[in-house]
């Protein structure tokens, strides 16, 4: 079995630039930061380069490097998490009484949305979705995330979306699709936004077309935007 120190040695160099620079507190020149780790300047120039482009260190105008606020960011919007989570719980739980349908909170982060939270329906079929990250760009609830320009996105990410969508979620505050492996089931998401204007997350469903129902009217959609537009006001309105 592989130490973690030749599985990932990228990953490992990284982190070493990063705890480097985190020690060091001013900005070094490529070549001390090599001189540093006992590294060539080509073994760790990409991955500064990475870094860089990623937000993760900065540049200064005469080429030294320096660590960025991204770290901070990151580990503070994860302890932000919990308190989205814990505000978003009694729209949630109103929604599923009064719909029967399945509810998920998701989060973006850069390139993917998270699944932070989900309470099941109270129906006989209720469909949920497995807790974990997707891509950002083929769901509704990343789709939102993107065009509304949640925190933990990336900009850049949202050229990937045709025109037509993002007009579509622009002008309707919502998101839908089919999905795409099975018939019959839509997801839908709507937008968490505060009274700043800053989008922090998505509040969507999954839910099965009613036999009485067919996907040139998608009257279920229709009847649940509302519901779940109300859970997303109530978890914008008890952040504050």
């Amino acid at each position: 079995m592989d130490t973690p120190s030749n599985s990932a040695p990228a990953l490992q160099r990284g982190l070493q630039i990063l705890e480097f620079l985190a020690d060091i507190r001013e900005p070094q020149k490529l070549s001390a930061i090599a001189a540093a780790l006992d590294l060539p300047v080509s073994s760790i120039q990409r991955m500064i380069k990475q870094l860089n482009q990623e937000g993760y260190i900065l540049r200064t105008p005469n080429g030294s490097y320096y660590l960025s606020n991204k770290l901070y960011q990151i580990a503070h919007d994860h302890e932000s998490e919990g308190t989205l989570l814990q505000a978003a719980m009694p729209g949630m739980h109103d929604f599923v009484l009064k719909t029967g349908e399945s509810i998920h909170l998701s989060v973006a982060v850069v390139d993917q949305f998270v699944v932070i939270g989900q309470l099941d329906g109270s129906e006989l079929i209720r469909i949920t979705i497995r807790p974990g990250s997707y891509p950002i760009e083929k769901f509704p609830r990343g789709q939102l995330l993107l065009v509304f320009k949640a925190r933990g996105t990336v900009s850049h990410t949202l050229n990937e979306l045709p025109k037509s969508t993002r007009d579509f979620i622009i002008t309707h505050k919502y998101s839908y699709s089919q999905s795409h492996t099975s018939r019959g089931i839509y997801h839908l998401a709507v937008p968490i936004i505060l009274s700043n204007l800053r989008c922090v997350g998505a509040i969507g469903t999954s839910f099965a077309l009613p036999i009485n129902d067919s996907p040139s009217k998608l009257k279920r959609l229709h009847e649940l935007i509302p519901f779940l537009q109300q859970a997303a006001a109530d978890t914008a309105k008890a952040i504050g």
